[in-house]
C-alpha cells in the first residue's frame, strides 16, 4: 500500500493539488497526515474515490 501526497495525485492524474486538497476538505476524500505533516491517500482510497467520480460522456 502506497501513500501518495497531493502533488504526487497531481501527476498522475493531471487534477491539480489544490483541487485534491478542496476534495480532502469537503470530506470527499480521506487523506492521512504524513512526514512532514503532509496530506497524502492511500492507494486503495485513491481508486474508490475515482470510481465514484461521474463519468465522461
Amino acid at each position: 500500500m502506497r501513500l501518495l501526497t497531493l502533488k504526487d495525485l497531481e501527476n498522475l492524474t493531471g487534477i491539480k493539488a489544490r483541487t485534491w486538497r478542496f476534495y480532502v476538505q469537503t470530506r470527499r476524500l480521506e487523506a492521512l497526515r504524513g512526514p512532514r505533516n503532509k496530506l497524502v491517500v492511500t492507494e486503495d482510497e485513491l481508486r474508490r474515490f475515482i470510481l465514484s467520480l461521474p463519468r465522461a460522456r
